[in-house]
């Protein structure tokens, strides 16, 4: 995808064939928002590539018949929405398209949100309540948010998250039917300085992908 210098709204859009080792353009110029794929980065689902907003909307190219399609997102009064909730992380897992919707008043509660194949819009999975791992963790902070790592639904009634609480720096694997906890492991972020003021970088984390594809 490609950035119009005149307007940051409109964009140009190639796919990459791995048979022919080219790039094709898709048709003309595409309007879509400014802001997207500025804080998520797109995902491929369904044929389709999608990106989403901070709102909970829903953009996404249909790669064969080549058009841009949105989805509104789950409210409609964006500004109350965006000042409650945050969206924490988007992504594909086990063939299913999820977006976590945290509550910026209850950091531990947020909402594991599907969209359907029909894309008639959001519809809620699961309500997590993470407040109990502070029994376990006592040091454990949500404060500055989490992310989801994986999500596997092999039996219904024990789907698992795993997450990466970004605070402590702990990977944590949460079952959601027994609301059991298992400690995976520990990272650990590099603190850095700008002009002799210290950072701490943020976590960065990418699903691995077997492919043959040389892009």
């Amino acid at each position: 995808m490609w950035n119009n210098c005149g307007s940051r709204a409109k964009k140009r859009i190639e796919i990459y064939s791995s048979e022919t080792s080219s790039w094709k353009r898709c048709g003309d110029e595409y309007m879509v928002p400014c802001t997207l794929g500025t804080r998520m980065p797109g995902v491929f689902w369904n044929c389709s590539l999608h990106w989403i907003d901070h709102v909970a909307s829903l953009i996404y190219f249909d790669i064969d018949r080549e058009v841009i399609r949105e989805v509104s997102g789950p409210y409609q009064d964006i500004r109350r929405y965006f000042a409650d909730h945050t969206i924490n992380s988007f992504g594909e897992f086990g063939g299913h398209l999820f977006c976590i919707e945290v509550s910026n008043e209850e950091r531990s509660h947020f909402k594991v949100l599907e969209m359907d194949t029909a894309y008639t819009g959001w519809n809620v999975k699961y309500r997590v309540d993470l407040e109990g791992l502070r029994d376990l963790y006592p040091r454990l902070s949500f404060d500055c948010g989490y992310n989801l790592i994986s999500f596997e639904e092999e039996k219904e009634d024990s789907p698992k998250l795993v997450l990466l609480i970004h605070e402590s720096e702990v990977v944590i694997s949460y079952d959601l039917g027994s609301m059991s906890s298992v400690k995976i492991g520990k990272v650990a972020s590099r603190p850095y300085r700008n002009k002799g003021v210290p950072y701490q970088r943020d976590f960065s984390f990418h699903k691995y992908i077997e492919s043959l594809a040389c892009v």
